[in-house]
């Protein structure tokens, strides 16, 4: 349980010291309305004072079990965009919504002590202290969604097989399957019955293959606040196994769009590979498994993007990252990965510091640090080769592109 608020993300740093004085019998009336909840606390041991650890990994136990009933009223979005307010004004004050404890077991481990507490938590009062605090049913603010997909042409060598894509597989099909996890994430998309009600003269001029400007342009005559672009392919796999056991693999790539600004703000790419003997069923189960974990991956990549007060990246001024690339004997390799690089959020500018035979220095001008750089280079798909990092420091980060 206590893993569990961590993961919603309430961490708790505050320290109470909690005594038995602060739950006197007087409270005896309110604890019927309370939920008793079993949590871990830890502390520290600083030099020989292990009951100053143990008190502290009480009160952490208890601020978890508080943070607990917290997450279960309030959304994960709520819980970040308000902690610093959550901290001052519940999780500071854990003696005021704890209406008893006992400790189920402890132990030392090293310099850590560990307490196991049944905290008697009063539910009543955390809702009506939210209520007060008007975070309860707060509307999220979370983008709408308008989806726009397209099949990818199968390979060259595969169009002779009529069966190679399969035409009921179509991109009403994916986009129902990536919605989904956009309306799990209480985003809401736009669907077909609203873009007909919508739609205007203008929009039959809507080219066939959409660049980013016309994604976008259209998003916002749709009045959406992000725009998902992709394609998606469901194709036969070379591998075999007897006569009639086949593979077949799925690739879906989509990114995300702001339609105020152009600004990518996420992106994934999944394939999956499943085996069967019934083509279409094969197919099927391959793009539905891409489809769904693209989504969910980009439905989390967003709402942390559009969640997150300070932005996906540093609104201070963009800084110099240097990147060490190695294994640029492949030139085209070399210049694909410029390419991805160049168009990353927060990229502004790229400059070729040295080239040597299989090693390049870039510096890149970015509105983030190395890290936040890195992990936007990871995200991304590099076509013919993939990419290791194995150096990363606010300043620099090394990579080296692995041949595919």
């Amino acid at each position: 349980m206590f893993i569990s608020a961590i993961k919603t993300g309430v961490l708790i740093t505050v320290f109470v010291m909690i005594t038995a004085v602060f739950f006197p019998n007087a409270q005896a009336e309110e604890q019927t309305s309370g939920q008793a909840i079993e949590v871990l606390g830890t502390a520290a041991i600083t030099g020989k004072d292990v009951a100053k650890a143990r008190e502290l990994a009480i009160a952490n136990a208890l601020t978890a079990s508080v943070a607990r009933i917290v997450a279960e009223h309030l959304p994960k979005e709520i819980l970040i965009k308000e902690f610093k307010q959550l901290n001052e004004k519940i999780f500071g004050h854990t003696d005021q919504y704890v209406d008893n404890y006992k400790v189920l077991t402890e132990a030392l481990g090293g310099k850590m002590y560990r307490v196991m507490v049944q905290a008697t938590v009063a539910t009543p009062k955390i809702h009506g202290k939210l209520s007060d605090l008007k975070l309860l049913n707060k509307p999220t603010d979370l983008p709408k969604i308008l989806i726009l997909l397209s099949r990818s042409e199968p390979a060259a060598e595969s169009k002779s097989d009529e069966s190679a894509v399969d035409t009921q597989l179509s991109e009403h099909f994916v986009t129902d399957l990536i919605a989904g996890q956009f309306a799990e994430k209480n985003m809401k998309v736009i669907g077909a019955d609203e873009l007909a009600k919508m739609a205007k003269p203008e929009d039959s001029e809507t080219p066939a293959v959409l660049t980013d400007a016309d994604a976008v342009k259209f998003g916002q005559r749709m009045q959406a606040d992000i725009v998902i672009t992709g394609k998606y392919s469901a194709l036969l796999a070379p591998n075999t196994m007897g006569a009639d056991v086949r593979s077949f693999k799925s690739v879906v790539n989509l990114r995300a769009l702001r339609t105020d600004s152009g600004t990518m703000i996420a992106s994934s790419e999944q394939a999956k590979v499943t085996v069967s003997d019934d083509e279409n069923a094969g197919r099927k189960k391959a793009l539905t498994d891409a489809s769904v974990l693209a989504g969910k991956i980009l439905a989390a990549q967003i709402v942390s993007a559009w969640t997150d007060d300070s932005s996906q990246f540093d609104t201070s001024p963009a800084k110099t990252v240097e990147i060490v690339v190695e294994g640029t004997g492949s030139l085209s390799n070399f210049v694909m990965f410029r390419r991805v690089l160049s168009e990353l959020p927060g990229v502004e500018e790229i400059k070729i510091k040295e080239m040597q035979a299989d090693e390049a220095a870039i510096t890149v001008r970015f509105q983030g640090d190395g890290k936040k750089l890195a992990d936007s280079l990871m995200m991304k798909s590099y076509e013919t080769f993939g990419i290791d990092i194995f150096e990363v420091t606010p300043q620099k980060i090394k990579v080296e592109l692995i041949p595919g």
